[in-house]
């Protein structure tokens, strides 16, 4: 996690974090690669691994897992401000 407190001119202060999906997102993005390899395979077509395309419902399947993994990573981030705010005593508004 990096954090990044900065003041501008109005003397607000602002946390910056970044998290990502913590690993997860990686997860999911390799699998569906992978699933992606196969169906091109099957379908006799050799492409390189980083440029595997997908197409119907692994497509579909792919974008609706990424949407959770998108979710997940907001709420981890929440919550991480939620606790620095708490432990700081800091009035947080989003």
């Amino acid at each position: 996690m990096t954090e990044t407190e900065m003041v501008n001119d109005c003397n607000d202060t602002y946390l910056v974090i970044h998290t990502g999906s913590r690993h997860l997102g990686k997860e999911v993005t390799e699998y569906y690669l992978s699933e992606g390899q196969k169906v091109l395979k099957a379908n006799n077509i050799a492409i390189p691994y980083e440029l595997t395309y997908l197409e119907g419902e692994l497509m579909q399947n792919y974008l609706h897992d990424l949407a959770i993994v998108q979710e997940y990573a907001t709420l981890n981030r929440d919550i991480i401000i939620n606790e620095i705010t708490k432990g700081m005593k800091w009035i947080y508004s989003s």
